[in-house]
């Protein structure tokens, strides 16, 4: 793995857990010798028009809060981890939803919703 992956994945996977600072505890313990300015993520989870599809204070939001996200591009990337790997609109139309996520997405695409994948940062 690369370097940067193992901080993501380090830091990402604690991010909801993390106190007031937001960034500083995990990583500072578990890469003391590393100096950073600030954390980027580029996800479907960071995309802000999930808030309208989803309840008020769940972990897709929290997740959301940690970022000061910069940037939305067009993309159904969301499918492939919501439904089956490599899903498109016409799949995920068809599968049944296992997840209130599940379902309001497949709301969304009757309603010709675009998603997105979302740039953001954390800033240290």
């Amino acid at each position: 793995m690369e370097e940067a992956n193992v901080y993501g994945a380090c830091v990402f996977s604690n991010c909801p857990r993390l106190p007031g600072d937001r960034t500083g505890t995990v990583f500072e313990k578990f890469f003391p010798t590393h100096q950073f300015n600030y954390f980027t993520c580029h996800s479907w989870l960071l995309d802000t028009t999930l808030l309208d599809l989803l309840p008020q204070g769940g972990n897709i939001q929290r997740f959301q809060e940690l970022f000061e996200i910069v940037r939305l591009d067009p993309s159904d990337s969301l499918l492939g981890y919501v439904f089956q790997w490599k899903a498109d609109r016409s799949a995920a139309r068809r599968i049944y939803p296992a997840t209130s996520l599940a379902k309001s997405v497949q709301k969304a695409i009757a309603e010709s919703r675009t998603f997105y994948v979302g740039l953001g940062f954390i800033k240290k």
